[in-house]
């Protein structure tokens, strides 16, 4: 029986092992069921016991800058020529959401 409730930042080894998905940015984030190990417990076995993970709009953030920002972004990069890019972005990705749902 599952019991214990973690943070995503109390979980062993790659953080960003979970992709984000939107339930992620209610309040509250989502729970989701992993057998994973957690720091301070047990260092490692193949039998983790299954846990309740948190994520929420603050592992989104830290997921974008980890694993996206931090592969674009140089000292020189200009916040608002970023923003622009993000911006088109998303727009592409709204576009593609409602030809999809035609």
């Amino acid at each position: 029986m599952i019991t214990e409730t973690y943070s995503w930042e109390q979980v062993l080894g790659n953080p960003y092992s979970v992709s984000p998905i939107p339930a992620m940015l209610e309040e509250g984030g989502t729970i989701i069921p992993r057998r994973v190990g957690i720091k301070g417990g047990q260092k490692y076995s193949k039998d983790f016991d299954i846990v309740l993970v948190t994520y929420d709009s603050t592992y989104v953030i830290s997921y974008l800058a980890n694993r996206f920002l931090k592969k674009l972004v140089t000292p020189d990069t200009k916040y608002n020529a970023l923003q622009t890019i993000l911006s088109k972005a998303y727009k592409q990705v709204q576009l593609e959401i409602q030809e999809g749902n035609k």
